[in-house]
């Protein structure tokens, strides 16, 4: 008897992976007719609503995972597991893929690259969102760690023979349903879009000021729920860039080029990096101004519910919502006049 192949899609991060898991989840049975199992995600509700999800397993447990998902659904030709985890657990832990490889099962692995540059910005973004970073976003000396770390999951991929199919979500992120379905050889239009316009958006500037202050002043989990308000509340917010100077990107790029050349290498040409001249960005990396400080009502009106909840800020019936005008930086001084707890 065949056994059904096992697709996983890996991510990395920040590809686009929250919004794929929201329609994987919105199109179970929509991947069932075309003879893909996707197992139902613990965070089933959360993802169909488009919301911030680790994909429908452990990576750790990817066979037990598989042996599972062929037991519910035998007839199946396939089943897919996604959780963006095993770009980084399969860098050291590949036992149980080995176990899949020597039972004959045929493991075919969607990788999604992106631009290194998106990578740093979009990776200092999450840190304001859920990993309590304060600081202000700079190039670091040691960047893009990302290109070290896919190098050496295409080291894994290759040692354990199997079949890798690679995109760059930099040149398809307008299209990433599209390119997913004819990647996973079903149908168009066999998944159904996430009901939000983004899943997991970044941030404004705005935004960043405020969640860098907030990350200074509050305990963890409290901006955290901030962050996490702002960017599902208020999904279509486009977001927006740091100030990056030219000579500060410039020193990125001779930085990083010599890795990315050796990537691109072994990379198929429709999924290599891409270097952008600093002339292309430089509107979005322009210098800040106090405009870009300034909170819309919108946003506004999310942080103040989400301060009520988390910190009893806004709570009382004499307590005042914060003054727009201030922006982020007003907000932070009303902040900061009160007795919160700290870190």
């Amino acid at each position: 008897m065949t056994r059904p192949r096992l697709i996983l899609h890996v991510g990395h991060p920040k590809t686009g992976s929250s919004a794929l898991q929201s329609a994987f989840a919105l199109s179970i049975d929509a991947l069932a007719r075309a003879g893909l199992h996707y197992p139902r995600p613990a965070k089933f509700a959360e993802a169909v609503r488009g919301g911030i999800t680790s994909g429908n397993f452990n990576p750790a447990r990817v066979a037990d995972a598989y042996d599972a998902a062929v037991a519910a659904a035998p007839g199946c030709a396939a089943v897919l597991l996604s959780n963006e985890a095993c770009f980084r657990i399969y860098q050291t832990d590949t036992q149980q893929l080995g176990r899949l490889r020597d039972r004959g099962v045929e493991v075919e692995v969607i990788l999604f690259v992106r631009d290194p540059f998106e990578v740093e910005l979009s990776s200092h973004m999450q840190g304001l969102k859920r990993g309590g970073v304060s600081r202000r976003f700079r190039l670091q000396a040691g960047g893009g760690r990302f290109l070290d770390l896919t190098g050496a999951f295409l080291d894994t991929c290759a040692r354990l023979g199997l079949r890798l199919k690679v995109r760059n979500y930099s040149r398809l992120r307008d299209r990433l349903l599209p390119e997913t379905e004819a990647l996973l050889e079903v149908p168009p239009g066999t998944l159904t879009p996430p009901p939000v316009g983004q899943v997991n958006r970044s941030l404004t500037r705005a935004e960043m000021a405020l969640m860098s202050a907030l990350n200074a002043a509050l305990p963890g989990q409290v901006s955290a729920a901030i962050a996490d308000a702002l960017c599902t509340d208020l999904p279509d917010i486009p977001s927006e860039a740091p100030a990056v100077s030219e000579a500060e990107y410039q020193r990125y790029l001779e930085m990083i080029a010599p890795r990315v050349e050796a990537l691109n290498a072994r990379l198929p040409p429709e999924a290599a990096y891409r270097l952008r001249p600093y002339a292309e960005l430089a509107d979005r990396l322009r210098p800040e101004t106090a405009e870009d400080l300034r909170l819309s009502d919108r946003q506004l009106a999310v942080l103040t519910r989400a301060l009520a909840a988390t910190t009893g800020l806004g709570a009382g019936p004499s307590d005042r919502a914060p003054d727009p005008t201030g922006g982020a930086n007003g907000l932070m001084r009303r902040l900061r006049s009160l007795a919160l707890p700290r870190r």
